[in-house]
């Protein structure tokens, strides 16, 4: 798996086995957010798998998540947003 980090319009952190699956990842999520064209101003670009692990980790800061269950959901085999912008949740 890669990750993929997208600061613009709405951050979010991906797994996806490649760009094109991240992107439509994304696009799906936030179609109903916004009404401009998500895929006229999306910012993404690929990160490190460390780079990745920290940043989804801060993002759990404020919750009790067993270590394990953070490695799980980083190593498994299986697409997924990891995190997205706090204000749309």
């Amino acid at each position: 798996m890669r990750f993929f980090e997208v600061m613009k319009p709405y951050y979010a952190l991906l797994k996806a086995k490649n760009p094109s699956n991240a992107k439509d990842m994304y696009t799906d999520k936030f179609k109903e957010v916004t009404p401009i064209t998500v895929d006229e101003i999306l910012e993404m670009k690929e990160v490190p798998v460390e780079y990745a692990s920290i940043a989804f980790s801060r993002s759990l800061h404020d919750r009790e998540i067993p270590l394990e269950a953070i490695v799980q959901k980083l190593t498994n085999r299986s697409e997924a947003i990891l995190t997205i912008d706090g204000c749309l949740l």
